[in-house]
């Protein structure tokens, strides 16, 4: 039901810590994990794995951006130019200096209204 996934709780050792620490280190991450499972609270693993990706998605929207278009877009897609002429012509301008843990929804929204929404309206016309 579950899929199995590994959560370090820390490490034990000399300088690291005492045996007591791991234990209560580990029984508080048995608790997280039985409260996600519940939907009480969020999966640390997942937690750990956000936390792990952050720096490598840069830190604002045009670094994302950058990264988007050289790892994926310009591999993967055909159609890579229109992603960056999207990009550099109704996003970038708006939102691109927003730090990507500062965005949300509501601001895309915002930005989608200031560009005037030009890419979704130029398909229907």
């Amino acid at each position: 039901m579950f899929s199995q996934r590994l959560l370090k709780d820390g490490e034990y050792g000399r300088g690291l810590m005492s045996v007591a620490e791991a234990r209560k280190a580990h029984a508080d991450a048995l608790a997280q994990v039985s409260d996600a499972r519940r939907g009480d609270a969020a999966d640390p693993a997942s937690q750990r794995d956000v936390k792990n990706a952050e720096p490598k998605l840069g830190e604002s929207v045009a670094d994302f951006a950058a990264l988007y278009m050289k790892l994926y877009a310009k591999r993967e897609k055909r159609s890579w130019a229109t992603d960056e002429r999207i990009l550099n012509r109704d996003v970038l301008p708006y939102i691109g200096s927003f730090k990507l843990k500062d965005l949300t929804q509501m601001l895309c929204c915002f930005a989608g209204l200031a560009v005037g929404l030009s890419t979704a309206n130029s398909a229907v016309s």
